[in-house]
């Protein structure tokens, strides 16, 4: 599974810009971004969302937000539980035992 997460201090956000992008789209992230492009709700599968992966994948920093540098990390398939970590805006994803990014 890919995933965006947020790499510096600050917190997951999107600019102006990726969030045009996904109303272009019309896509089903955009009813889930609240205040200048947090997620707040069922994380795992919005940003696990294509349309947020090809977005961040194709604008690179543009997506960041005022205080974001995301990331696409890809978590294996066959793990089953993880969880989203976030120290001060800083994210990383985590299995009991391991860590992605």
């Amino acid at each position: 599974m890919k995933l965006v997460i947020n790499r510096c201090f600050g917190g997951f956000g999107l600019s102006a810009k990726a969030l045009e992008c996904l109303v272009e789209k019309k896509s089903e992230t955009v009813s889930f971004i609240k205040n200048y492009g947090w997620i707040y709700e069922d994380e795992f599968k919005y940003r696990s969302h294509p349309d947020l992966i090809n977005i961040v994948k194709n604008m690179g920093a543009e997506a960041n937000g005022a205080h974001a540098e995301l990331e696409i990390i890809e978590v294996p398939d066959d793990v089953e539980c993880i969880e989203l970590h976030d120290y001060d805006g800083m994210e990383s994803v985590h299995e009991c035992h391991q860590s992605w990014g």
